[in-house]
């Protein structure tokens, strides 16, 4: 992934956790940043569109386990 740095203004506080932050936890916030960005940039229908994607994906992979829809409702129905 290519990356950019950015200059941003942000409270006094921020700046000072950030500059006090490890290597580790600047890439961590970074990586929030870009995703909040993106995020704020879809429309509403987008992020609906990702989050059925999303559903897809998982529903695939669970029957791929071998997840079934008995085995679920039972899973689902198991006391806690």
């Amino acid at each position: 992934m290519n990356t950019e740095e950015i200059k941003i203004k942000v409270p006094s506080g921020t700046a000072r956790m950030f500059e006090k932050a490890s290597e580790e936890e600047r890439e961590k916030y970074g990586l929030l940043l870009s995703f909040l960005v993106g995020r704020a940039s879809q429309t509403r229908e987008e992020r609906i569109e990702r989050f059925k994607e999303i559903a897809h994906r998982a529903g695939e992979q669970a029957k791929a386990a071998g997840l079934t829809p008995g085995k679920l409702e039972k899973i689902l129905n198991e006391e806690r």
